[in-house]
């Protein structure tokens, strides 16, 4: 049932973009410095949370075979890359 909103909603968005895209622009950006303070003032008031920033791997990383060379670079090597 979902799926049959989803043109009309993909079409009033598009309108909407198009014809004020630009103001909104302009208010994202005159926004921006706004939310970026309230995020830091929050974050100032919150130092126990639990905010990840990545994932890091622990550990060392597995050995490698000190006989096996590493790849050549030939003409077959360098067209599965691209």
């Amino acid at each position: 049932m979902s799926l049959y909103f989803c043109p009309y909603i993909y079409h009033f968005l598009d309108g909407v973009v198009d014809e004020y895209g630009v103001y909104l622009f302009m208010g994202f950006i005159f926004l921006s410095p706004f939310l970026i303070a309230w995020l830091l003032r929050w974050a100032r008031k919150h130092p126990d949370a639990n905010r990840p920033v990545g994932t890091f791997p622990h550990g060392h990383p597995p050995p490698r075979d000190p006989y096996k060379d590493p790849m050549e670079f030939n003409e077959a090597n360098y067209k599965t890359w691209l």
